[in-house]
């Protein structure tokens, strides 16, 4: 499918910066807290949690991929789209001129609908 291609923006890195440097921090702590004692160890673990909950409300991978996926049974299709809800407007026109210019068909204005779904990534 040829606007799958172009569509398809893999991710840029497996992990944001900022989260990169979190996980750093944290292995860095957890090593200083095994050669540590006392009071000191103590005062590390603390540190460790805290820099644990900022990496949990940090994000984890780019939210700049996208990718589009096509599933057909019978004759019908759902196109599963990873990108903002502007690219799924511009997606469904594209699909929409091509099946009636190049298929001379027409897509159901009740099945041809937008249905959007967030998935919180990063875990």
């Amino acid at each position: 499918m040829e606007i799958r291609k172009r569509f398809y923006k893999p991710r840029e890195r497996a992990y944001t910066p900022e989260y990169s440097k979190l996980q750093h921090e944290i292995r860095a702590i957890k090593t200083r807290i095994s050669r540590a004692e006392g009071e000191e160890k103590a005062e590390l673990i603390r540190e460790l949690k805290k820099v644990r909950k900022r990496q949990r409300s940090t994000p984890c991978v780019s939210q700049t991929d996208k990718r589009l996926s096509y599933v057909r049974y019978a004759d019908d299709f759902i196109i599963g789209v990873v990108g903002s809800r502007e690219d799924c407007e511009q997606i469904k026109q594209e699909l929409t001129e091509y099946v009636a210019g190049k298929l001379k068909m027409e897509l159901s204005a009740e099945k041809r609908s937008l249905h959007t779904a967030t998935i919180k990534r990063g875990f």
